[in-house]
């Protein structure tokens, strides 16, 4: 019996021995390692569905897309270590869109410029500039290979569609730590969205007009992939370049023939010039949209991509339904610009247009 007893009492006592050291293991040796990981690193699954481990307290970051760089702007401006260059032709230089302040404009003037996603950006620029994660776009092309030449956490948002806007800016909040702010601008794109919608959910598909964006080029227009496709059919039209093939292009070349056949009822312009074109151009006299007057150009601040593109959503939907009342445009507007950039914009600056 007492043989069994001394056994059992040294069983005991082994497990005890093994519980201590594996404590001190979890304390001191490799468990710590672990431990620490998941202490200082997350993962997030990105909007191209990967998954890529980042620090949970970021200091450095940038962005290889103005409207991530942008969101990063405005969630984190201190933790921004570099502008691309559309952001920087958009924003920052002489004649571009007055929406930051002085003192913001002069900071970001200051920080360096990289490339954008498609074209131009340099491994070793990204490498020298050390940020903890980079922000690109799902579309950005060789995105491994890329990943692997910098070493760094790459991180992939959308903008391709209008639902892609709200979980791509709660991420990048995420990552940032700033949920707080990101999800009061999540918010606001999704409030507007379904407003939207459910205006447009009420007019009969009879009733919807025919819709030409001359995106560029009068004869080129965004294919039924882009986020201009989707804004004109969110907001109650018919975009007769959904009969395109899809491949997310926005300057989709098409002819004079093709454009007399849609007969559009309506056409958008990014310009002056390019309406000006539209109105008096042979080939056009005979289409819907120019003999009733019925060709617009989109406003400058009311851009029908990037960050501002839920409000080209809104002045799309006023200018199919009512274009000569845009108060609530004009209203949305103000509302947008100061919660998205402490901007108080002006009267003229939404009605301003692009002249060339």
């Amino acid at each position: 019996m007492k043989k069994k007893e001394n056994y059992s009492i040294l069983c005991v006592a082994l497990v005890v021995l093994l519980i201590l050291v594996l404590t001190g293991c979890s304390r001191n040796g490799s468990f710590a390692a672990n431990s620490q990981v998941s202490a200082t690193h997350h993962t997030i699954t990105d909007m191209a569905g990967r998954h890529v481990t980042v620090p949970k307290n970021v200091q450095h970051i940038l962005a290889l897309h103005p409207v991530a760089t942008y969101l990063l702007w405005r969630l984190a401006p201190n933790k921004l270590v570099s502008v691309d260059k559309l952001f920087n032709q958009e924003y920052l230089k002489p004649g571009s869109m007055q929406c930051f302040s002085a003192a913001d404009v002069a900071k970001l003037r200051k920080l360096p410029v990289t490339g954008v996603f498609f074209s131009g950006v340099d491994p070793e620029q990204i490498i020298t500039l050390n940020p903890d994660v980079v922000i690109t776009i799902v579309r950005h092309p060789k995105l491994n290979q890329f990943a692997n030449q910098i070493g760094k956490p790459v991180i992939c948002f959308a903008k391709d569609a209008l639902q892609d806007y709200p979980p791509s800016i709660r991420m990048i909040g995420q990552i940032v730590g700033n949920e707080t702010e990101a999800n009061k601008l999540a918010d606001y794109w999704v409030n507007t969205l379904q407003s939207v919608k459910n205006i447009a959910s009420k007019i009969p598909q009879s009733q919807k007009l025919r819709v030409y964006y001359a995106n560029k080029e009068i004869l080129t227009t965004p294919d039924p992939q882009s986020i201009m496709a989707s804004i004109i059919d969110t907001a109650g039209g018919l975009n007769v370049g959904d009969s395109l093939p899809g491949s997310n292009n926005e300057n989709t070349p098409v002819s004079m023939e093709q454009v007399i056949k849609w007969n559009p009822q309506v056409i958008l312009t990014g310009s002056e010039a390019e309406k000006q074109q539209i109105m008096t151009g042979p080939g056009w006299q005979c289409i819907s949209a120019v003999k009733n007057n019925r060709v617009y150009v989109r406003p400058r601040y009311g851009n029908t991509d990037g960050i501002s593109a839920i409000m080209g959503l809104v002045w799309t939907q006023d200018i199919l339904l009512h274009p000569n009342n845009m108060t609530s445009f004009d209203r949305q507007m103000k509302q947008f610009y100061q919660l998205f950039f402490n901007y108080q914009i002006t009267p003229a600056e939404i009605n301003e247009v692009v002249q060339q």
